[in-house]
C-alpha cells in the first residue's frame, strides 16, 4: 500500500504556509515586546519626572550591570524613550502594532 504523500509543490506550499504563519506569530510577539518596553520606558520617564529624581554618576559606579553607564545616558534614554512613543503615535505605528497584538 502506498503512504500518502503530497507532491513535492504541494508539500512546498504547505511549509511555505507553515513559514508565513510562523513569522506572523513571530511579528506580533516582537511587537508586544517592543511596545512593553516602550511602554514601560514612558513609565519610568514619568517616574523621573514626578519623584524630582536627579541621576548622579556615582549610582553607578561599582555596580553590577551599571557600571558601563553615566547620569547623561540615563537622562540621555529617557528623552529616547519619549521621542520613541511620539514618534510611533504620530505615525499610528502605535495602532498597528495593538491591532495586531489582539
Amino acid at each position: 500500500m502506498a503512504e500518502d504523500k503530497l507532491a513535492p509543490q504541494a508539500q512546498s506550499a504547505v511549509d511555505q504556509t507553515e513559514k508565513r504563519r510562523q513569522m506572523a506569530r513571530d511579528l506580533i510577539t516582537q511587537a508586544t515586546q517592543l511596545m512593553a518596553a516602550i511602554e514601560r520606558g514612558e513609565t519610568l520617564s514619568t517616574e523621573y519626572e514626578n519623584t524630582g529624581y536627579t541621576f548622579i554618576d556615582t549610582d553607578f559606579q561599582g555596580q553590577p550591570g551599571l557600571t558601563h553607564v553615566n547620569s547623561q545616558m540615563m537622562i540621555d534614554s529617557i528623552s529616547n524613550f519619549i521621542s520613541l512613543k511620539a514618534y510611533l503615535r504620530t505615525n499610528f505605528i502605535d495602532t498597528i502594532f495593538l491591532q495586531i497584538r489582539q
